[in-house]
This record gives C-alpha cells, structure tokens and sequence, in this order.
C-alpha cells in the first residue's frame, strides 16, 4: 500500500492559486473575461431577434392573396349597397341585398382572420379594388333608366373576378384556418349563384 508524503496534503492544488492555468490564454484578466461576455451575450441576443423575427413575420407575407379577396368583397358590399338605394325592380333588389348579406358575412370573417394573422386590413388596403368605371357606369344608367340591367352586369363582372381571386388564394394557402374561410366564401358565391 502507498502512503502520501505527511508534507503534502492529497488536495493541495484544489486550493492552491499558482496551480491554476487558464486554458485559454487570452483570458487571463479580468477585464478580457468580460470583454468575452458581453461579446458572447451580445451573439445570442443577436441571433434569438433574427429567429423571433423571421417567425413573427413568415405569416404575414401569406396573407396578401387575401387582402384581395377583402378588397374584393368590399367592393361588392359597397356597390350593392349603392345599388339597393337606386334599384326599383323587387328580383333586383333582392338578389343584390342576397349578394350583399352573403359577401358582408364573408367580409367580416375575412376582416377577423387579417386582425388576428395580419396585415391589418386597412382602409386603404379595402379599397384596393374599387373600380371608378362602375359607378360611372351606374350613374349613366340611373340617367338611362336601366340601372337595375346595369347593375346586375356590373355586378356579375365583379364577381367573376372576386372567384378568382377565391380560387387564386385556396391554391396558395397553406393554413387549415384560411382554408376553411376560403372555402366558406367560395360556397357562398357559388350558392348565391345556383340561387339566381
């Protein structure tokens, strides 16, 4: 059996300070060590911002196709509403004012879901699709007599154009949630007109 040396205690270089090296050379003062940590600190801080950014910002670039579809049904919510004001035929104001319940609805489910996943549908990002021509166009015919003929024709191009973009957002979606409104408001445009 060995023996320590009764001089020497067996965990001597524990506490001995002249016995401890640095492994890294360059931190050797105390300053240098924070120097390095701040450094260190400053590289994780840098790289949590540009991960939380990319996250934080990845859903909002997707939703564009639907600010176009809100953009859309705000436009036809609108001109059906200037069109219920004018309209004297009772299967035109009635079709318009079915038109304009099925479209508003949508509206406001497409209006929760930008709220809630962005961006905000501003008012300005509402009117994207107003179209000047069709409210010429209607006052001409107010001026005509045929503004219930027009506003049907105006309305129905419109339409034509809001399934499109109905149809141009579902293929582009890659969310359940957005999926199930764009379906929802592909259903009722297609239900509004089996029912004309």
């Amino acid at each position: 059996m060995l023996m320590q040396p009764q001089d020497q205690a067996p965990y001597n270089f524990i506490l001995d300070p002249s016995s401890h090296r640095s492994r890294l050379p360059f931190l050797q003062t105390p300053k240098q060590k924070r120097i390095v940590m701040v450094l260190f600190i400053a590289v994780i801080l840098i790289f949590v911002l540009i991960v939380g950014n990319l996250l934080l910002s990845s859903g909002k670039q997707s939703n564009q196709d639907l600010v176009t579809v809100a953009s859309y049904q705000t436009e036809i919510v609108r001109i059906s509403k200037l069109g219920l004001k004018t309209a004297k035929d009772s299967n035109t104001r009635n079709r318009v004012s079915t038109l304009e319940a099925f479209v508003a609805s949508d509206l406001s489910n497409s209006k929760d879901y930008l709220a809630k996943f962005g961006p905000k549908l501003t008012s300005k990002r509402a009117i994207l699709k107003r179209d000047k021509t069709i409210d010429s166009a209607l006052t001409t015919a107010s001026e005509t007599n045929t503004f219930d003929r027009t506003l049907i024709t105006q309305l129905d191009s419109l339409q034509e154009k809001y399934k499109s973009s109905l149809q141009k957002a579902l293929q582009a979606s890659p969310t359940n949630n957005k999926k199930i409104l764009l379906n929802k408001a592909t259903t009722d445009i297609l239900i509004f007109e089996g029912a004309k």
